[in-house]
């Protein structure tokens, strides 16, 4: 586990208290971008959140007595699961459940495994299904009034530990490539999170950190489409980076 994982969550259901200034990275990747950049993102960021990763069994069995398989109706219920999923210590718990399918069970991810730091790292494996137990248009559904700026941090933390992989990774994304899967989904995450309610007010809280977690994220999907990601259109990011920058 990465100590900013740890961090965050120690931290879970208290606000952070440092108030992020505008923008997300000096680094620029093409000219309709240029100005919307204004933070450096670090490069130790990646193993900074996955080193020392693991999880233990005690831990993931308490967890799964707890569980209730019903989908969530609320925001209130989503919270108590994602809670639940943030105690395991385990990020790779955590993207199971994003990446849950429809109709199967929310024990199934806190199975115990004896290979968690290998399970995270081949995590650019994973496949997004095609339908989800709760997808992120369902998201907005439940936070119409509001989404707690501390989950949300958590939220962009594990879609961070998913993409990460590619942000580091030289090679171009491919068609059909799990690069390109996982983009897809971290975009349509990336622009549910803007549609929950009090959106602006939430990422005002944003530490250094995090925005450097949301630039990362935003520079990857803006290259992808600038690339000619089929599933990425660049005009569609550069209106989800600004909306990051209010």
């Amino acid at each position: 586990m990465g100590q900013l994982f740890v961090q965050r969550q120690q931290q879970s259901g208290t606000s952070s208290s440092s108030t992020a200034s505008k923008g997300f990275g000096s680094n620029k990747i093409c000219k309709d971008s240029s100005d919307l950049y204004d933070f450096d993102l670090n490069a130790n960021l990646e193993t900074t959140l996955i080193e020392n990763h693991g999880t233990t069994c005690k831990a993931q069995e308490n967890t799964t007595k707890k569980i209730k398989d019903k989908v969530p109706r609320n925001a209130l219920e989503f919270e108590r699961e994602w809670r639940q999923c943030w105690a395991t210590g385990s990020p790779a718990t955590a993207l199971k459940y994003l990446l849950l399918p429809k109709g199967e069970k929310l024990g199934s991810i806190f199975d115990c495994h004896e290979h968690v730091t290998k399970e995270a790292a081949n995590r650019s494996n994973l496949t997004v299904p095609e339908e989800l137990r709760l997808s992120p248009e369902d998201i907005v559904k439940l936070h119409k009034i509001e989404m707690n700026s501390t989950t949300m941090e958590e939220i962009i933390e594990i879609l961070y530990f998913y993409i990460a992989p590619f942000v580091t990774s030289a090679k171009n994304p491919v068609v059909d490539s799990p690069c390109m899967m996982a983009s897809s989904f971290v975009y349509r995450w990336m622009t549910s999170l803007t549609k929950c309610g009090r959106f602006s007010l939430s990422i005002q809280f944003f530490d250094a950190k995090h925005k450097a977690l949301v630039h990362s994220i935003l520079r990857l999907l803006e290259k992808e489409a600038t690339n000619g990601c089929q599933k990425l259109q660049l005009g569609e990011i550069l209106n989800l980076i600004k909306s990051y920058k209010k």
